[in-house]
Formats: C-alpha cells, sequence, structure tokens
C-alpha cells in the first residue's frame, strides 16, 4: 500500500498531526506556540502580568491552556482571560466590549476592573521610535542615544532600561573587537 505524506503550513491543533505518521506541520503546535509566547513575554519583556485573548475553538483553547500554564509557572500573573467569537476575532472593535470567560477558583479579575497603564510623556514615542529606526540601521550609538532620552522621558519602563544595558554590552564588545 502506498501512502503520501501531507505537509501543513496552516494547523496547529495537536489532533492533526498526532498519532499520524504521514501528516506534518510546518511550525510548532498551538500548544508549543503557546509556551514559546509565555517564555518570549518574560524573558524578552520582563512581563510579570499578562492578558490571554484567544479565538473559540481547539486550537485557541490549546495555545491560552499552554500559555497561561507557562506563563504561571514562571510567576507571571495573568491578569485578564478572554475567548473571542472567531467573528469577533477578526475586528478589532470587538476587543474592548468582550466579555471575560467565567470566573473560576484561579482566574482574575475581569478586563472592566483592569486600570489603564498612564500615558506616556510628550515626546516620548518619537525618542523610542528614532532609537528603533537607527537600531535597524546598524547605527548604535545614535540607537542607545535615543533609548536613553525615552528612559529619560519615562523612568518606569524597565524593558528600555534592560534593552539600554544590552546595547551598551553590544557596543562595548563591538569596541573591543576594533581595538
Amino acid at each position: 500500500m502506498e501512502r503520501e505524506a501531507a505537509i501543513t503550513g496552516a494547523a496547529s491543533e495537536v489532533r492533526v498531526t498526532q498519532n499520524n505518521d504521514w501528516y506534518f506541520r510546518l511550525f510548532k503546535n498551538a500548544s508549543g506556540q503557546g509556551q514559546f509566547l509565555a517564555d518570549y513575554v518574560r524573558y524578552r519583556f520582563g512581563a510579570r502580568q499578562i492578558a490571554v485573548i484567544r479565538e473559540k475553538g481547539t486550537a485557541g483553547e490549546e495555545f491560552a491552556a499552554a500559555l497561561r500554564d507557562r506563563a504561571r509557572s514562571q510567576g507571571v500573573r495573568i491578569s485578564a482571560d478572554l475567548e473571542l467569537a472567531p467573528a469577533q476575532a477578526k475586528d478589532a472593535t470587538a476587543l474592548p466590549v468582550a466579555e471575560p470567560t467565567t470566573p473560576t477558583a484561579t482566574s482574575t479579575p475581569p478586563v472592566s476592573s483592569l486600570k489603564k497603564p498612564p500615558a506616556r510623556p510628550p515626546g516620548f514615542a518619537l525618542a523610542l521610535q528614532r532609537a528603533k529606526d537607527a537600531e535597524n540601521q546598524g547605527r548604535f550609538e545614535d540607537a542607545l542615544q535615543g533609548y536613553e532620552l525615552a528612559s529619560a522621558l519615562d523612568p518606569s519602563d524597565a524593558s528600555i532600561k534592560r534593552h539600554i544595558a544590552l546595547l551598551r554590552a553590544r557596543i562595548s564588545k563591538e569596541n573591543d573587537l576594533i581595538r
């Protein structure tokens, strides 16, 4: 009996490839993507709190469950957990009115009880964008100045401080290589 292998670039549900030696995906399944995202926001941005927003359905729940589990295991608090119908997930205006899922013993407050982040000071967005542009162009010393200005405008942003430290280390390392 001849068999042909199938490769998908779109199916993230575990059921698609589980116990099927002839069906492959090109990326991690939904739970692997959730774990990756939890690691990314924790270690790249230093997140201590996240909101989980998912599309209703098997893949959305697999993704969200893995994201929540990994985040909690790293000490990250889940501040909101929203489930959107597929039509809502495609409509950005649906998000503010989406209802949180039914609270459980381990769930967190509904979105309506969350506080809005404080407004950024004038000039912050411009300084940050110029820093990112300079960094993308390989002008690391200019980027460092931009990030330092953004940090001076909003000293509470820890992710910018971490980025400044990384840029300083990169510049120092490059200067050492030149010498």
